[in-house]
């Protein structure tokens, strides 16, 4: 049944956004509860805080699953879908009377949120043009972003006038709020007139994955990602360990870091529409490389300046900002068909760097701060190189000149 328009219609990808959020916020409300769950539940409080691993782990195994799941049966369906599972998980997590329920239900809430990237991002893609594109994904973007802010903060409040269980019935019901919303107005944006079977579907996974030139910019954008992974994990060990700061004060230096990527992000749309994808791209991949070479500089010649260390990664947050959504709009845009797919393998390769960026940097814990300005600087020369490899494959041609 062909949906009405309206200006949710119109604009559904607001209700994308607010769908994300739901879903990433739930692995950072419950952290100020950690404590509360470990005594109700009888266990360790570290173990209780590898909830938030295995629902990363969960939206990682299953997201070359969901992605032909997507192409077949629909991109709000798959949506739907998604976020009914996650419903069902949470409200699992908020009855769990034992903390090996309360992992398990974890993990399945994070194979939920493989739908987001593969039918939500994926619907962005093809019913929009480039520029409403890069706005969309910019905004999606943002508030996943501000969920590790925002959920602590909600958190705390909820548990205040409830128990711990309060926080995931508090994320349960808006959740289902953005499920109704997305039900009453998100049209469906996959030509419903070529559905093939789930087998072809998967068939079109491996044609995704075969196209070398998709593979190399979805790795160059990873591997700019890796950066904000090496930032969160080194980011305490950096300020607090080797210079001394509070938490509090920790907390605070985040801030600007925080708002100059948002800055950046938000800025996107305005210069893709102003230049192209391709020249925002290219441009913004030779000053995330220039930023880091200063932050390297920074730490070596003037290690014991904080303020112009902020102002290093500030700057380098602020351009990965301006390239991200870019960079993904363009990247989905070289596939005609499987787009569930293709988002989901982008989300994959992406998701999967900056595990191993943050596994390293784990593993660094104790290391100075010229260890990990080195290892940032690893990550973004990766970014540029692959880019630029990925440039010589795809000429922008003449008919279309935002064709990376």
């Amino acid at each position: 049944m062909q949906k009405r328009k309206s200006w949710l219609s119109e604009n559904f990808y607001i209700l994308v956004a607010l769908y994300a959020v739901s879903l990433f916020l739930s692995n950072d409300i419950f952290l100020p509860a950690i404590d509360t769950i470990a005594i109700d539940l009888h266990a360790k409080e570290s173990l209780v805080s590898t909830g938030v691993g295995l629902f990363i782990l969960g939206s990682l195994v299953f997201q070359l699953i969901a992605g032909p799941i997507s192409d077949r049966y629909g991109r709000r369906n798959s949506l739907l879908f998604g976020g009914l599972f996650f419903v069902l998980a949470t409200l699992g997590t908020a009855l769990s009377n034992n903390i090996s329920v309360f992992l398990f239900f974890r993990f399945l809430a994070g194979i939920s949120t493989c739908m987001f990237s593969a039918a939500g991002v994926a619907a962005i893609n093809e019913y929009y043009h480039e520029t409403k594109v890069v706005k969309a994904i910019s905004l999606t973007i943002n508030v996943i972003f501000m969920s590790p802010v925002l959920g602590p903060i909600a958190g705390a409040v909820i548990i205040k006038h409830t128990s711990w269980r309060g926080i995931f019935v508090f994320d349960l019901i808006f959740t289902a709020i953005s499920l109704i919303l997305i039900f009453i107005f998100m049209p469906e944006t996959s030509d419903r007139t070529k559905v093939v079977s789930l087998k072809e579907n998967f068939k079109g996974l491996f044609i995704v994955c075969k196209n070398k030139k998709f593979l190399v910019h979805c790795a160059a954008t990873a591997s700019y990602a890796g950066i904000i992974a090496i930032w969160i994990t080194a980011g305490p060990d950096i300020f607090m360990g080797n210079l001394g700061f509070s938490a509090q004060i920790y907390s605070w230096v985040q801030a600007p870091i925080l708002i100059f990527y948002i800055i950046g992000n938000t800025l996107a749309p305005t210069l893709v529409q102003r230049t192209s994808s391709y020249t925002v791209i290219i441009s913004t991949s030779k000053w995330i490389f220039i930023f880091s070479c200063i932050f390297l500089v920074t730490n070596i010649i003037l290690g014991s300046s904080v303020y112009l260390l902020i102002l290093s990664v500030a700057s380098i947050m602020f351009i990965r900002g301006c390239l991200v959504s870019p960079y993904n709009q363009a990247i989905l845009s070289l596939q005609s068909a499987y787009h569930g797919s293709s988002a989901a393998v982008l989300f994959t390769i992406n998701n999967t760097f900056m595990f191993v960026a943050s596994f390293v940097a784990s593993a660094m814990y104790g290391s100075s701060n010229k260890s990990y300005t080195l290892m940032i600087i690893g990550f973004a020369l990766l970014g540029v190189i692959l880019t630029y490899v990925a440039k010589k494959k795809i000429k922008a041609s003449k008919d279309s000149p935002n064709v990376i």
